[in-house]
């Protein structure tokens, strides 16, 4: 499944994708851009015909250290 982030912050992101998850879904993240790649352990909060909340669940001292810089990197 592949979709793309439209919102994201430090608890989570909003993923604009084809198919979608029910709510209360766990599944593993790869967030991935030109500068940061990282997995994550997430679980789907809500979904509706565009997409899925998506809320962080699990991450690790170093994952979190990659979504600071895409977060960094996003308002530059």
């Amino acid at each position: 499944m592949e979709g793309i982030a439209t919102v994201i912050g430090l608890g989570g992101m909003f993923c604009r994708a084809n198919d979608r998850l029910p709510p209360g879904t766990s599944l593993i993240l790869r967030m991935s851009c030109a500068a940061v790649s990282f997995d994550a352990e997430c679980s789907v909060c809500h979904a509706n015909e565009q997409g899925m909340g998506i809320e962080f669940t699990r991450l690790t001292q170093e994952d979190n250290q990659q979504l600071d810089e895409l977060l960094l990197q996003s308002q530059s």
